[in-house]
């Protein structure tokens, strides 16, 4: 029972530190991603493209008698479409694979812009990411967050200069 009584504090620290938020605008989580990059309704050389970017994260983590199992890894990223611009057309985000994640959810993430029929990367960050209730050049800003333990412990908020998202702010997180 001591160690109960010991262990209260603590506990309500750490909730108290987990529901803090980065920006001081509301959070919203992005939607569920519900494809894989294998069957992500993306053009081929898209896909290629995407593969490339993440498989450079994650290649030195497979021997050569591993590259079956990193492709599938790779391709097994999480995709989807998600609404950031004022203009209505769909931004594609990705979530690295799981091996890309540290055990308190930090995970890569990956935003793009369609930009005369190509994809072009304009984020590329750290954390868990959310949208923050506030358009800068027509683009929602984004906002992400580090685990207690995960790379950043802190925050990073992101708004659209017109052409792609750049930090505008990080830090600890305020409570």
């Amino acid at each position: 029972m001591r160690s109960a009584k010991l262990l209260f504090p603590f506990a309500i620290l750490f909730v108290v530190a987990a529901s803090a938020q980065c920006p001081e605008g509301g959070l919203m989580n992005l939607p569920n991603l519900p494809y894989l990059l294998v069957d992500a309704p993306i053009p081929s050389q898209e896909r290629d493209k995407i593969y490339q970017l993440i498989d450079a994260g994650v290649h030195s983590s497979f021997t050569d008698k591993n590259r079956q199992e990193e492709s599938t890894t790779v391709m097994g990223s999480p995709v989807g479409y998600v609404q950031l611009s004022q203009s209505g057309e769909p931004q594609l985000i990705v979530r690295g694979p799981l091996l890309t994640c540290g055990a308190s959810g930090n995970c890569q993430w990956w935003v793009f812009v369609w930009d005369h029929g190509q994809l072009r990367e304009v984020l590329e960050t750290v954390g868990t990411l959310f949208r923050v209730d506030n358009y800068s050049h027509g683009f929602i800003d984004l906002a992400s967050e580090g685990h207690p333990g995960g790379p950043k412990n802190g925050c990073g908020v992101y708004h659209w200069d017109g052409t792609k998202y750049v930090a505008t702010c990080s830090g600890p997180r305020k409570h």
